[in-house]
Formats: structure tokens, sequence, C-alpha cells
């Protein structure tokens, strides 16, 4: 943290522990100040200042291009993911486990924590939903809420689908 405020001091910018802005608040700010400049030069008594002069307000290049979007990221594509979980090894039961997280994050978009904290009873695999309970499960704020399987391959609910019915069939799950 201290090397990133000293990078910010560095190139002149005050870092917001010290009361520096960002540079969104700085392009409004600004823009804010060359309307009002615009319209400052409208007014009676005013006409002589230059009507160039809100255009002293407008940004340098390099803090506008700050602002600017990040370029798009790249995700997996649904067949990409299946072709994932159609390739990974399923050989011992914790392989099959992991194949069955996988498969199982697709089909709820939970978060990470909260899958690898959820139990097989929060499965519902006949009416193709998942329970979130926010006081068994590690969610995001204690969060409890019902989701329904999101539409993706088939192959996903039966990898899930396959890793419960061997649970129980091991007598490890009622």
């Amino acid at each position: 943290m201290a090397n990133y405020r000293n990078q910010l001091i560095e190139r002149g910018e005050r870092p917001s522990s010290d009361g520096g802005l960002s540079t969104s608040t700085i392009r409004h700010r600004a823009s804010h100040l060359a309307g009002f400049f615009r319209w400052l030069c409208t007014q009676d008594g005013y006409r002589r200042l230059g009507a160039s002069l809100p255009e002293y307000f407008a940004l340098p290049r390099k803090q506008m291009a700050k602002t600017l979007p990040p370029p798009t990221k790249e995700y997996p594509t649904i067949d990409d993911a299946e072709d994932m979980i159609s390739s990974m090894p399923r050989v011992t039961r914790l392989q099959r486990r992991n194949k069955a997280i996988v498969a199982c994050a697709f089909l709820t978009v939970l978060r990470a924590a909260a899958l690898l904290s959820m139990k097989l009873k929060h499965l519902n695999t006949e009416a193709r939903m998942a329970v979130q309970d926010g006081r068994e499960m590690h969610a995001k704020n204690g969060k409890s809420f019902t989701v329904r399987w999101f539409p993706v391959p088939e192959s996903f609910a039966h990898c899930v689908v396959a890793w419960k019915e061997e649970i129980s069939a091991l007598g490890l799950w009622p």
C-alpha cells in the first residue's frame, strides 16, 4: 500500500487518503466549470471574457485516458466449459467430486466460497435447484436464496446428479 502511495506521489497525484480525487471526479468537476464559464461568457458585464476560456478546463488526453474502460476480457464459451468438464479426470472419488463442483458452478453460478461450503442437502436435483443457506454456507453477507439451474448443457447436470447418487449409495448422505 505504501508503495502504491509513493507511486502516486511521484506522478504528482495525491492518494485519496490525502484528499486526492478520482479521475472521474476531476473530469466531472472540470466539465461543470467549463459549462459555468460558457454560461458566464454570455452574461452582461462578462462578455469581454474570451470565448475560448471554457477550453482551458479541457483535461489532457493522458488524464482522460485513465477513465477509458479496460479492454474487454475474454471469457470461455459454454462449449469451452463443456470441453473442460468432459476432459477432467474421473478415476478417483476426489476427481469426480472436483468435476461435480465445476459443473455445479456453471449450473448455479454461486460464488466460489459458497460452492466449496455447499452440502448435498442444498442441492435438489429433482427440482433442478440449489439453496444458498447463509447460516450453513460461506455466503456473502450471510444471504440466503434459492437459485434454479441455468440452462447449460445436460452433461453439467448429469455430472452433479451422478456425484450426488454416488455419495448417497456410499451412505455418506441420507
